[in-house]
């Protein structure tokens, strides 16, 4: 009961620790890109950094994808196999790390953070400005980028370890602040004319302050591994977040995976593609992160899941009306566009980074699946980036060459989502299955993660039979009139099933019932 009681307790601290570390690894980053931009003579529309972050990232999977056997737990795939398994030593496992799996995040954030102070150190001491020392300013630009593919990577998996509903709720949150914080920072040392040795070195150390975050976190999550009481399971996408799920329809499959891959690449090629044309200013950017952070609050605070559909019908909405209708707009105003446009990129960079937390949950190995996504991310920030570029450079034959790209990449983009966000595996269910193998299977699926947890924490028949009713939604009421029990007795059961699995509500029964089925699958 105690371990219980503990487990209850750092869900909330995990999801403020995961938080912090969001908003120091985009803050850090988005701070050290403009304060480079400055210092070199490298082209000013992101595309070097862009390329550079691409190869980061394309070592990083590399590296990840050589070393995987040696820090994937293999146990993990038996554990539901043993009856008197504890389904409670699975959280610091879920990740599918060992022991050795943990140290080796550890060093490879130390040794990423070594890399990120040696490209500062180098870029302000030699000033390499020079055209004929392009080479050495690349090289430095990527020693400082090399920390990207470490810290997202990692910070993705401390998700992984954090309630589903809570993460999502999380991210939504802490993007609108880290771009709110880089508008105010923005302001703040273009009012004072602060050094830009000064904004890299700032940059720089909110990164660093994120390795040193994510890498006492994995060393917690080690230390637990090899106790006795652990927490609770993650949460699963399935149940979680029903926007989400019905949004790309997310399970383990392949054909999931790899599609909700191209989905999020698809999606950053846009932002690259939006980011960098002309900045916007101070008071544009500031406008539309204030007009986040308002919606966002609204639905953290005032709903019990954050509607993932709804944020990403907001940034469609928005960037369509941006591209579309800017000459209508700009009658209104001559930056609402501009406001628009940036509403749509940190909406849509929150869609990518929740839709990255739910494919790690759901996927078997989350370090893996963690570097796919984001080499997927950068390598569509990059196409995005190159388009635009090219755009950039047509305008000078067409003028409306970079308008005409804009309405072009949209038009494909939302013929891409109608396509991937079918569902083909069974585009006619009622034709193809009979209502008597429908039911079989829906019992089934109920019944057969409910009894793995009644084996596993020793739950009466009777408690078996409400923990299948509570998985399924049902309230006292239902129960009530099912069993033919008293309303006292019902609450008794309830009561003993949360005791016995660790749980405080009905959510929690019903994320737990999920995981099990996810890891029986």
């Amino acid at each position: 009961m105690n371990s219980q009681k503990h487990a209850t307790k750092i869900s909330p601290v995990s999801s403020i620790v995961c938080g912090a570390c969001l908003v120091f690894m985009f803050l850090g980053a988005w701070t050290c890109d403009g304060a480079m931009l400055q210092l070199t003579q490298i082209p000013k529309d992101y595309l070097a950094l862009r390329l550079l972050s691409v190869l980061a990232y394309v070592l990083a999977f590399a590296l990840l994808f050589s070393m995987r056997k040696h820090f994937v737990a293999t146990a993990q795939d038996n554990a539901y196999e043993d009856a008197s398994f504890d389904l409670n030593a699975l959280r610091p496992s879920a990740l599918g790390l060992n022991v050795y799996g943990y140290r080796f995040f550890t060093r490879f954030l130390v040794v990423s953070a070594l890399l990120l102070v040696v490209g500062c150190v180098l870029l302000l001491s030699l000033r390499p400005s020079a055209t004929d020392a392009m080479v050495l300013t690349l090289l430095c630009i990527f020693l400082i980028k090399a920390v990207g593919p470490a810290l997202s990577i990692t910070v993705l998996l401390l998700f992984a370890c954090t309630p589903l509903h809570s993460a999502i709720k999380i991210t939504a949150l802490s993007y609108t602040i880290a771009f709110l914080g880089e508008c105010l920072l923005g302001i703040f040392f273009e009012a004072l004319a602060i050094n830009v040795a000064f904004v890299l070195v700032l940059g720089a150390c909110l990164q660093c302050a994120g390795c040193v975050l994510v890498a006492r976190s994995l060393r917690c999550m080690a230390a637990t591994t090899t106790m006795e009481t652990q927490s609770a399971p993650p949460l699963s996408a399935k149940t979680s977040s029903p926007g989400a799920q019905h949004m790309l329809n997310l399970n383990r499959s392949l054909g999931s995976i790899i599609k909700t891959l191209v989905f999020v690449g698809a999606t950053a090629l846009m932002l690259g593609f939006m980011k960098s044309g002309a900045p916007s200013c101070n008071a544009v950017s500031l406008a539309a992160s204030i007009i986040v952070l308002v919606v966002v609050c609204a639905m953290v605070f005032c709903l019990e899941h954050l509607d993932v559909r709804a944020l990403f019908v907001s940034a469609i909405i928005c960037l369509s009306a941006a591209i579309l209708l800017e000459p209508v707009i700009g009658l209104i105003g001559s930056q609402v566009a501009n406001t628009l446009a940036d509403t749509a990129t940190i909406l849509f960079e929150i869609c990518i980074w929740i839709i990255a937390i739910m494919l790690v949950h759901a996927a078997k190995n989350g370090a893996l699946c963690a570097a796919s996504v984001r080499l997927a991310t950068v390598i569509g920030h990059a196409v995005g980036t190159l388009l635009a570029v090219g755009a950039g450079a047509l305008s000078l034959i067409y003028a409306d060459a970079a308008q005409t790209a804009s309405f072009v990449l949209l038009f494909i983009y939302i013929i891409l989502l109608i396509v991937i966000s079918r569902n083909p595996e069974n585009p006619n269910p009622s034709s193809e299955v009979s209502p008597a193998t429908s039911t079989t299977h829906d019992l089934s699926y109920w019944t057969t993660p409910c009894e793995t947890l009644a084996r596993m924490y020793a739950l009466t028949p009777r408690e078996t039979e409400v923990l299948i009713q509570l998985a399924q939604g049902r309230d006292l009421a239902f129960m009530e009139s099912k069993f033919v029990l008293s309303r006292n007795t019902i609450k008794m059961h309830v009561r003993n099933v949360y005791t016995k699995l660790g749980v405080h509500s009905k959510q929690e029964v019903i994320d737990l019932v999920d995981q099990t089925r996810t890891r029986s699958s």
